[in-house]
């Protein structure tokens, strides 16, 4: 509800393109999501073009895990908003944060080691 609440009103006031916040760590989690639950290895494209609103929807923070646009966020000393959703813990997604996390201190890379997967089947232009 919340995409389109924000599709609405980047239509209503004439824009072409909806930037989402995801980051690195949502991409990882969507991957093994999917993978894991669903059997199939994909997660959101960074750009995707949404017919039925006509719009464009990018994630510019794609690239960046939370921790580093948590860091950038103290540098500016912007004040950060804690999570609203009641769903946040003791789900699917926390457990999967956590296995990532354990993954971590094996394979310090991990998340970028997926991502590196991910893009390997697109085409630059898509993941670019």
């Amino acid at each position: 509800m919340r995409a389109g609440v924000l599709f609405t009103d980047a239509l209503e006031n004439g824009s072409t393109t909806v930037a989402m916040g995801h980051n690195l760590d949502d991409a990882v989690e969507t991957v093994l999501l999917n993978l894991f639950y669903a059997g199939r290895f994909r997660s959101f494209h960074p750009r995707s073009w949404r017919s039925r609103t006509g719009l464009w929807l990018i994630r510019p923070l794609v690239f960046l895990s939370s921790s580093e646009i948590t860091e950038e966020i103290g540098r500016l000393g912007i004040e950060l908003i804690p999570p609203l959703c009641p769903f946040s813990r003791d789900s699917k997604r926390e457990r999967i944060k956590e296995l990532v996390r354990s993954l971590e201190k094996e394979i310090p890379d991990v998340r970028s080691q997926l991502l590196h997967a991910l893009m390997e089947p697109y085409s630059g232009d898509t993941w670019s």
